[in-house]
């Protein structure tokens, strides 16, 4: 029932934008999600033959709001942000601009004060719907039938791209449901997907094997994750052949099965020297989806696609991503040539942040760790990749990551992750960083296990003290 409501408000939203005349402006977010989703939208708008922009950004600032709605359009789209401001939102765009249209296609929390629709706004998300869209109709799924069925169903990429987003933002990790489900029941009908279970360890098929060993990150180990000498120690330990003839170094498609065990007996024992002994061989394994139909090593799965457009996000270069996403893959634009170079470049850059966050990571009680990168060499843009690492790290299961960094001269950006267990108690992440930003004077929302805020600069003297005391006040509530 909640699926075919949603369906019908989806196919909703591909009139609306097809039965537009004017020009189309487009704001996406930052990461694999947003990025998948603007390329969605770009080859939507494209197919009908629209005049339009796409813009992406880290967050909805009041500069980047009126930078946004002065560009002069029939119709504003802002996609994967806005539901946690949906009221700020709104009246930055009416003060802004006058006879348009402006559809929010997000998947966070509603922030308070949400406004009904009416016939000139649109709000699709699911949590409209019943879902939680933390698991449920990440925007990508949301953007990617829109596009498709805007495209009377015959454009089988929009199905490709949507499972690519949504593997970016984790939601086809296990358990698949809702308009998730929908989605990849359609991708194996229409023959552009399918799956298997595999080791977390070899999933980056296309990387030689002693860098795709470390380098899948999920579970994160300090000491082990992104560390290629520990990767080349593991390997040639393991005694099997990991160079060819002319000294070329192997991939994990090219191993052998008995190849695979003695590797992972070999990383399972250097994952228990480190103290580090409640991980699962059931644990490890995950849903590999495959992309039949493309051509491309680094784009044959949807994780190593979704790596890619998260690694063009990282790097402020965007527009390949959205093009990459739109289906762009003509040798002439070089723009998947363009990505691959990023993408190992994001590594080694990924990999000294690594270091500098386990040098400053400190906790604070019995379940508040704290990263601060403020005035270290680092990219604000990769605080939720840290926070997203050390929540799924053994070490910090059981912990709220709490990521600290400037945004330029925007403020402090807060990345925060809370643990499933915590949330399922009723703890719910989106409200403390609401309550924070509130607090602080900024603003702050998301999802009850994902969430993030950013506020003045002037609260750089009090705001480790703030969010321990709000993050706290859990703790004396259940005692």
């Amino acid at each position: 029932m909640k699926n075919g409501k949603m369906l019908n408000s989806i196919k909703d939203v591909a009139e609306v934008i097809k039965g537009v005349d004017g020009f189309i402006s487009v704001l996406t977010h930052y990461d694999a999600d947003g990025l998948a989703s603007g390329g969605a939208i770009t080859r939507y708008l494209s197919l009908l033959n629209k005049r339009f922009v796409v813009r992406s950004t880290a967050a909805l600032t009041d500069k980047i709001l009126s930078e946004f709605f002065s560009i002069k359009s029939s119709l504003y789209i802002v996609q994967d942000m806005g539901s946690g401001d949906i009221d700020i939102l709104i009246k930055k765009w009416r003060e802004l601009s006058e006879n348009s249209i402006l559809i929010v296609i997000d998947h966070h929390k509603l922030g308070e004060g949400v406004l009904e629709e009416e016939g000139d706004f649109i709000l699709l998300n699911p949590e409209i719907f019943g879902y939680d869209g933390g698991k449920v109709g990440c925007t990508s799924v949301l953007a990617s039938l829109v596009g498709y069925f805007g495209s009377g169903e015959r454009d089988k990429y929009f199905v490709e791209i949507g499972l690519v987003g949504a593997t970016g933002d984790m939601q086809l990790n296990n358990s698949v449901e809702g308009i998730n489900k929908y989605l990849l029941d359609l991708g194996i009908k229409l023959g552009i997907v399918k799956y298997e279970r595999e080791f977390v360890f070899f999933t980056p098929r296309k990387l030689p094997v002693h860098k795709a060993i470390v380098w899948n990150m999920v579970p994160y180990i300090p000491g082990f994750s992104g560390r290629d000498d520990i990767g080349l120690n593991i390997v040639r330990k393991s005694g099997i052949k990991y160079r060819d003839k002319d000294g070329r170094y192997l991939t994990i498609e090219e191993l052998r099965d008995e190849d695979k065990e003695k590797l992972l007996e070999l990383i399972t024992k250097f994952i228990a020297s480190k103290g580090i002994e409640d991980i699962s061989t059931d644990g490890l394994l995950v849903n590999v989806y495959y992309l039949l139909g493309e051509k491309d090593p680094y784009l044959q799965t949807t994780g190593e696609f979704s790596n890619i457009l998260s690694s063009c996000g990282r790097m402020d270069r965007e527009e390949v991503a959205i093009l990459l996403a739109a289906g762009f893959r003509n040798k002439e634009t070089k723009v998947l040539d363009e990505a691959k170079r990023i993408f190992d470049e994001r590594r080694k850059v990924l990999a000294r942040y690594l270091d500098i966050a386990d040098s400053v990571v400190k906790r604070y009680g019995d379940r508040i760790v704290l990263i601060d990168m403020r005035g270290k060499e680092f990219s604000h843009k990769f605080s939720g990749t840290i926070s997203t690492l050390y929540s799924r790290s053994p070490n910090y299961k059981d912990d709220i990551i709490i990521v600290l960094s400037y945004m330029d001269k925007e403020g402090i950006k807060i990345s925060a992750r809370a643990p499933r267990k915590l949330v399922d108690e009723g703890f719910d992440l989106s409200v403390k960083m609401r309550m924070l930003s509130k607090k602080l004077g900024g603003r702050g929302g998301g999802h009850n296990v994902a969430a993030g805020a950013l506020v003045p600069l002037d609260s750089d003297s009090v705001i480790v003290d703030e969010i321990i005391k709000i993050l706290s006040e859990h703790d004396e509530d259940t005692d």
